[in-house]
């Protein structure tokens, strides 16, 4: 909730005006004295503030008197005056302590399963590097099942279980990250597999190592690059509106829904291309590049219709503000139009990790991300 705060104010016209934008965004005016005008309730009908009762309103004897009895303002305090070197859009008003709480305990919780998440990882691309593919889906859905069983128990509670908040939530992806490693682990104990873990296969080997990192650094920075991207324009959004910042986040929760289709397709191109790259069937290598570039274009070509049509429902599915729906309805319609061109990056960046080019890989997704996308919403965003 936003807290505003009057200090000695003495012109009634303006206060009239800061309670009214109070009453109209829920707002609490707290006014501290000495006063230029009569705030009893017999002044208020006097002077026909019908919105006064609408407003939550508190004050203070001076200064002292705030801070002594609210203290929590002292951590999250925004003062303004027209004197002030820098305007109040550029202000990161998103720097809520109650969020920074809020996240650090959920990355806590979550960090605490880091080693957990790490060999779960390790061991879904073991069996995936043998064709167990199915085994694979079994265990992520059971994780993901789990995680979303247990959050309304964890957040809210239920019987017993105390409601734990964030924490709960957080709790609740750590316990499913571990149901998934351990359906890995009961299947790796009782069944056979090509590929078994030794003790003596963990004496370094610099030779195999650096090819290893000759592809997977690149992979890991292709990786971490979107995020990257999304820090970066939470940081530019955020001092214009925080409704901006919810349309990003919304935009990004939609459009998993079709990158991860497409990027499952990639998944399993990459280890095929691998396979005949290696075989010398170079012929096989552009069908399976066209096949796949062609069903990833098909999910992106659907994706962009169904944005274009239903942009306003689909924001709706996350907010209700009208504010957001209308920004985020036009983002929407805006961003949808590169989707199918993002499929040829995709596919491409896929395709040149297969084919043990990582370097290539990583080029396409700097420029993508360093050199274009970047640069060009710093610009807009101080030209339209």
């Amino acid at each position: 909730m936003l807290h505003i705060v009057l200090v000695e104010p003495e012109i009634p016209q303006n206060c009239g005006n800061v309670a009214r934008t109070c009453a109209a965004t829920g707002s609490q005016l707290h006014l501290i004295r000495p006063l230029g005008f009569d705030i009893s309730e017999k002044a208020v009908r006097r002077a026909g503030l019908d919105y006064w009762n609408l407003v939550e309103v508190f004050d203070y004897e001076n200064l002292e008197d705030f801070f002594r009895r609210r203290p929590e303002a002292e951590r999250d305090l925004w003062l303004t005056t027209t004197k002030a070197p820098r305007s109040y859009q550029e202000a990161r008003f998103t720097a809520d302590s109650t969020i920074v709480s809020m996240g650090v305990t959920y990355s806590a919780i979550v960090f605490f399963f880091a080693i957990v998440n790490m060999a779960s990882l390790a061991f879904e691309k073991i069996f995936q590097a043998v064709g167990r593919m199915k085994l694979t889906m079994l265990a992520l859905i059971s994780g993901c099942v789990c995680n979303i069983l247990l959050d309304p128990i964890l957040i809210f509670g239920l019987g017993p279980v105390p409601a734990l908040g964030i924490a709960g939530a957080a709790l609740a992806t750590g316990i499913g990250q571990t149901v998934t490693l351990v359906l890995y682990l009961v299947v790796y104990c009782t069944t056979a597999s090509p590929v078994r873990l030794r003790r003596k296969a963990l004496r370094p080997d610099a030779s195999l190592e650096g090819r290893l990192y000759a592809i997977g650094v690149p992979a890991i920075l292709n990786l971490a690059l979107p995020s990257l991207l999304v820090t970066f324009l939470n940081d530019l959004l955020a001092a214009f509106s925080e409704s901006y910042v919810v349309v990003l986040g919304i935009y990004y929760k939609l459009q998993t829904f079709l990158y991860l289709p497409v990027s499952g397709i990639v998944q399993g191109m990459r280890p095929l291309i691998s396979y005949n790259y290696g075989a010398k069937e170079h012929a096989r290598v552009a069908k399976l590049y066209q096949l796949t570039l062609g069903m990833s274009t098909i999910i992106m070509a659907a994706g962009t219709v169904i944005c274009m049509a239903a942009s306003a429902p689909l924001i709706g599915l996350f907010s209700s503000n009208p504010e957001t729906i209308a920004i985020g309805q036009t983002a929407l319609r805006i961003i949808c139009l590169g989707f199918v061109v993002s499929s040829v990056s995709t596919t491409s960046s896929g395709a040149l990790e297969g084919l043990g080019k990582g370097m290539a890989s990583l080029v396409i997704s700097l420029c993508r991300y360093i050199l274009f996308i970047m640069p060009l919403a710093w610009l807009l965003c101080r030209q339209l």
